[in-house]
């Protein structure tokens, strides 16, 4: 008797075993297909769908390279209704109602090629007010050069800062960038259905508190998740 029911239990731990292994590989294969949620919204002359990819690993999939964990994703299919339509990339607004903050699409070159804060030790001329010190200069490209001396007065230099982003060893592709112009959304005019991605300097938020904004000529498209 003893041996039949050390039988039946090694039975029932066997198939008990193989159900737990059947349901895990289902659970798998659901990550795997995982349903992104998707919102429209349409009028006269246009009608959108959107994917949003929240997640760092979902954007990552998406783009096709890791951009950080300051970026969401959209990808986005625009369908002309009335003929020709001018596709442009900033008729796209992402809201959060979390923080009521708002965001157009970012650049594949804004993605790819950060300007930086540029900091030069310089000496103002043997004439100038800062002559005998050596003061740091803070100055971001494109701006005015100012050097902050003892007393908190700001002395003008003629220093000249250099963009290094013109240099010519900036000049060469970046590879970020030209994968991200394949992915993004594209800009033109068309009368076909038109996909690609939208990316925005925005960090995680809940499906729930976004709204995508479309500004078209017949009023804007406003596309929630839920």
């Amino acid at each position: 008797m003893r041996t039949i029911r050390l039988g039946a239990l090694l039975i029932l731990c066997a198939f008990g075993l193989c159900t737990f292994g059947l349901t895990f590989a289902k659970d798998k294969d659901k990550e795997k297909e995982k349903d992104f949620t998707s919102g429209a919204a349409e009028n006269k002359v246009v009608s959108i769908t959107a994917t949003p990819y929240l997640e760092r690993d979902e954007v990552t999939q998406a783009a096709g390279a890791d951009l950080g964990p300051y970026v969401t994703a959209m990808r986005i299919t625009v369908q002309p209704k009335a003929g020709t339509l001018r596709i442009d990339r900033d008729d796209f607004t992402l809201l959060t109602f979390k923080t009521g903050e708002h965001t157009t699409p970012l650049s594949p070159s804004e993605l790819g090629s950060r300007t930086d804060i540029t900091v030069k030790a310089v000496q103002v001329g043997p004439d100038g007010p800062l002559a005998d010190h050596h003061t740091p200069l803070w100055s971001v490209p494109g701006m005015g050069n100012t050097v902050q001396s003892g007393n908190g007065k700001a002395a003008p230099t003629t220093t000249t800062v250099v963009n290094d982003k013109k240099d010519t060893a900036y000049k060469k592709k970046d590879p970020l960038v030209e994968l991200l112009k394949q992915k993004v959304l594209p800009e033109k005019e068309t009368d076909q259905p038109v996909s690609g991605l939208l990316l925005f300097n925005l960090d995680k938020q809940k499906l729930k508190d976004l709204e995508l904004i479309y500004k078209t000529s017949d009023g804007p498209l406003k596309v929630r998740f839920k």
